[in-house]
């Protein structure tokens, strides 16, 4: 039998991976340190059931970490203070005890980090890391479902391995009828909203 919360736990670590590979080389040093430890110790926390920031802890540091990153914000330089906060405050959410918002919250900071990454440097492996980034957010929203319906389900491989597929399919046959609707709709000289 396989606990969810174990595969729920492990999705939150590949999500923050996957959101923090295309911007990691242009974090700061501490940051990028404070990224290369928070993700193995985010798995042995999960695994032990003991987290090293408490809720007021973590309170304190993603407040400083804001405030620090949002005096470098300047007209030219936008997006790198503000993807600097972003990590920050994943990093600290990795750290602390998690609920069901708490997992959204590491999602949708994923996704922030992900879409801010193209604001700093826009390259073909952009498009990887969002369709890794949409496979495992999807398949990490269809088990935090299962997880907010019993928080102590464990399930053999074989159910464990129906909701997997699930949870593929609804990004797989979304991105299919992207590439058909990319394909379909007429490409026009003006921008759509000006007719």
């Amino acid at each position: 039998m396989v606990s969810i919360k174990k595969i729920l736990d492990t999705l939150i670590c590949l999500v923050a991976l996957f959101a923090l590979a295309p911007v990691f080389s242009y974090l700061d040093r501490p940051v990028q340190l404070a990224a290369l430890l928070t993700l193995p110790l985010a798995l042995w926390c999960d695994r032990r059931g003991r987290y090293l920031l408490s809720s007021r802890l973590g309170t304190l540091l993603a407040v400083v970490g804001v405030i620090l990153y949002a005096t470098q914000v300047t007209r030219e330089d936008v997006a790198t203070p503000v993807v600097h906060a972003l990590v920050l405050l994943l990093l600290v959410r990795l750290l602390s005890s998690r609920q069901g918002r708490d997992y959204l919250q590491v999602f949708l900071l994923a996704l922030f980090i992900l879409a801010g990454s193209s604001l700093i440097h826009l390259e073909i492996g952009f498009i990887v890391y969002l369709v890794l980034l949409v496979f495992s957010v999807t398949l990490g929203l269809v088990m935090l479902t299962v997880f907010e319906t019993d928080k102590t389900l464990a399930m053999s491989p074989r159910e464990l391995w129906k909701l997997i597929r699930i949870g593929l399919l609804l990004p797989a046959v979304s991105l299919l009828l992207m590439l058909v609707f990319f394909v379909m709709l007429p490409r026009t000289r003006h921008p759509l909203w000006n007719f």
